[in-house]
């Protein structure tokens, strides 16, 4: 019988695994900043098991690039929301 191929969520974990001893290395609030970002990863998860790449790497990172993307949108959005309050309170930017 052939090997059955492991599941994207068990490469992401081995990739993972594989950058422990960078992640170690860093500085704790890179530290940190890092847990962050490779959790998203994990959040996105399901979508990186369908693509169809040998890789693991690529849907990790399009995931990292996903999540980042999202909050630039929501903090652009916050920006752009209180700016428009100031201008509507005081009548003038």
């Amino acid at each position: 019988m052939g090997r059955t191929a492991p599941t994207y969520r068990t490469l992401l974990e081995q990739v993972l695994a594989e950058w422990g001893p960078y992640r170690r290395a860093l500085r704790t609030v890179d530290r940190a900043n890092f847990d962050r970002m490779v959790n998203h990863a994990r959040e996105h998860a399901s979508a990186g098991s369908n693509l169809a790449d040998l890789d693991p790497t690529t849907p990790i990172m399009l995931s990292v690039l996903l999540a980042h993307e999202a909050e630039l949108v929501r903090l652009r959005r916050a920006l752009e929301a209180h700016l428009e309050d100031g201008v509507d309170k005081e009548g003038e930017p």
